[in-house]
């Protein structure tokens, strides 16, 4: 979601055939019907940060998403993944291994969007998109987990993980 970043001149890892992954996935995504009629919605915001605090902890927080946009039922946050999955099922494992369902609640909270959905995109042909939305069990579930790792930053003391940062 950061084209400029790729093509900047001191960006020396990406030779030609790591960018031909990059555009091929580039081009699966917009041809994804719901992706392409967000992306091309002038309202759209791309790389969006979100700051707050943290009810419980008093923690400052932040998000950098990934896509936010607006509709009739209000804000929704899309988080894109690359992924080495080769099938929905393979993905869908991979979002418990790797506890996207925390992020997900994370951003949720701390955004106020009505939903947060991750998609993952296939690093290698055929660019396959895939697509994992949480349950509000689920993402009762990815608070808790988030709120403890929260909470371990208080109990261990901030200054260890966020310098300079006075807490309550």
């Amino acid at each position: 979601m950061e084209p400029e970043l790729a093509e900047a001149q001191d960006y020396v890892f990406l030779t030609p055939a790591p960018i031909r992954h990059l555009l091929a996935a580039k081009k699966s995504v917009i041809r994804n019907r719901l992706l392409k009629r967000v992306l091309r919605n002038e309202e759209t915001q791309v790389e969006q940060v979100f700051t707050w605090t943290d009810e419980k902890t008093k923690l400052p927080c932040k998000a950098k998403v990934d896509i936010a946009y607006r509709n009739q039922r209000g804000l929704h946050v899309i988080d894109l993944k690359s992924t080495g999955a080769k099938d929905l099922q393979t993905f869908l494992a991979d979002c418990e291994r790797y506890e996207y369902v925390r992020q997900a609640a994370f951003y949720l909270d701390g955004t106020g969007a009505e939903m947060v959905t991750i998609y993952g995109i296939q690093k290698r042909a055929p660019y396959r998109v895939f697509r994992k939305r949480y349950t509000k069990g689920e993402l009762e579930i990815g608070r808790r987990m988030y709120g403890f790792i929260l909470g371990k930053v208080l109990e261990e003391g901030a200054n260890k993980f966020l310098p300079g940062l006075r807490v309550p």
